[in-house]
């Protein structure tokens, strides 16, 4: 069975019911606001680039997505 995606009234995304999409959310918020690079986000968090760079772009897209309502 899947599960709907929930929208708050404003037809925002509530990403707090789902762990890996707020992972995503709160990635590509810091690396926005606090680093230069995706090389330097992946270092600091001690994961790999191409995994950084995966998460920080889901991220960008629920904020896209979230932007636009």
């Amino acid at each position: 069975m899947k599960k709907e995606l929930q929208l708050s009234k404003d037809g925002k995304i509530i990403i707090d019911h789902f762990p890996l999409a707020k992972l995503a959310f709160d990635s590509y918020s810091e690396w926005f606001n606090d680093y230069i690079t995706v090389w330097a986000f992946a270092r600091d968090k001690g994961i790999h680039e191409d995994f950084a760079e995966a998460l920080i772009r889901e991220g960008r897209r629920i904020h896209e997505m979230n932007d636009e309502s």
